[in-house]
């Protein structure tokens, strides 16, 4: 299984992926996250994400920038 995260601050986008998400057999679902902070700091924390599906156009932080702090 492929573990994977959600992270956009529109919720219905949210919805969308998360439909796509459950008619992949592979992809399992973790969590999701409207606030791009609470997402990165839950991801420094956990290491075992193999997937992430993010919005680039994000208030506070853009998904470019949060992707960069993501990285190890």
């Amino acid at each position: 299984m492929i573990k994977c995260i959600v992270i956009d601050d529109e919720e219905s986008a949210i919805n969308t992926i998360t439909e796509f998400i459950e008619n992949v057999p592979k992809l399992n679902l973790i969590d999701f996250f409207t606030n791009p902070m609470e997402a990165l700091s839950y991801l420094k924390k956990i290491n075992d994400i193999d997937l992430v599906f993010m919005d680039v156009d994000m208030p506070l932080i853009s998904g470019i920038k949060l992707a960069e702090l993501t990285r190890n």
